[in-house]
């Protein structure tokens, strides 16, 4: 079965056994700004269900792996025990916004509100890098923030939908439940970035990290720890939760070209 805490087990396995060092997002972000070092930069959006997050770091900690947890700024997932805890393993936690989208486009507001949480997350942990939530049922794109500010005035080292702007990076992630690149994925890409390859699932994955003519520089995966459980109630839940979230987006793409002039 795909997305399982164990199938996870066996991709980090595969990663340790590329060639590839595996980095943090603020890892990545401090290297040489010209040209940072090929790697597999592991970044994780925890969107639902934290403790499933806590799970996975622990396995990555047993296999001496760093990765970043982004968390939501949202009840039942900003969760500051649970993260200090994640922290304490050596893993980076991070900012994961979704301002735009919460004040329905008030920019000023969202602004407002992005230095109110980052420093709701300070009192918590070390946080220098940020990423979007995706928001896919709203009508409003987090991103757009960055049109009227910059990461520098935050005291942020890094967003991660701009340091990956670049084309020797290689995005993988998972969102709707397939790795395969546009599926059930109304936004989380990133502009600039490599074209990544025509693959579906994580056997697939796990398969092009160990053969030759895997994509050239930096690979950057994104995992949602909400996926992956060995729980048969909760893979069923999540399994179910992940088809009508795809449900919906569809659905809701299609009212939106529906009403495009």
């Amino acid at each position: 079965m795909d997305f399982t805490l164990a199938r996870y087990g066996e991709l980090c396995r595969a990663m340790l056994d590329s060639d590839l060092r595996i980095v943090t997002v603020r890892e990545y972000v401090e290297q040489s700004s010209e040209r940072a070092e090929a790697a597999i930069v592991l970044r994780h959006d925890v969107d639902r269900f934290p403790q499933r997050a806590l799970r996975m770091a622990a396995l990555e900690h047993s296999l001496r792996i760093r990765s970043t947890y982004y968390f939501r700024k949202r009840r039942g997932t900003f969760k500051p025990r649970l993260m200090r805890q994640i922290e304490s393993m050596g893993h980076e936690i991070g900012y994961h916004y979704e301002v735009l989208a919460k004040t329905k486009g008030d920019v000023a507001g969202a602004l407002r509100l992005f230095d109110q949480e980052l420093k709701d997350f300070r009192r918590v942990c070390h946080t220098v890098t940020a990423c979007m939530h995706g928001s896919p049922l709203s009508r409003y794109d987090n991103r757009d923030i960055w049109e009227k500010t910059t990461p520098e005035r935050y005291g942020l080292t890094g967003v991660a939908g701009l340091v990956f702007n670049r084309p020797d990076v290689v995005y993988l992630s998972d969102t709707g439940r397939s790795w395969k690149p546009g599926r059930h994925n109304r936004r989380d890409s990133i502009e600039g970035s490599a074209a990544p390859p025509q693959i579906e699932s994580t056997g697939d994955l796990i398969s092009l990290l160990k053969r030759e003519g895997r994509p050239s520089g930096t690979l950057l995966i994104q995992v949602h720890p909400e996926r992956w459980t060995d729980s048969a109630f909760a893979y069923c839940l999540q399994y179910s939760l992940d088809a009508c979230a795809n449900g919906l987006k569809t659905v809701h793409r299609a009212v939106c070209r529906k009403g495009a002039p």
